[in-house]
């Protein structure tokens, strides 16, 4: 299994904007990518946005 873990560091003022596009980018990828099996955006204060995919 690959897990793969991309960090982004994200301006304060624009960090509510960032994760709800990110949110909406990474939906549909279970149905678009046969072999991720789950992914999750986590939130990691104070300006950082996780993005975790098996």
């Amino acid at each position: 299994m690959i897990i793969r873990v991309s960090e982004a560091h994200v301006r304060p003022e624009r960090f509510e904007a960032f994760r709800d596009m990110i949110v909406s980018a990474v939906r549909d990828f279970p149905g678009r990518y046969p072999g991720l099996l789950e992914h999750e955006v986590l939130l990691a204060p104070p300006n950082s946005l996780l993005y975790v995919s098996r």
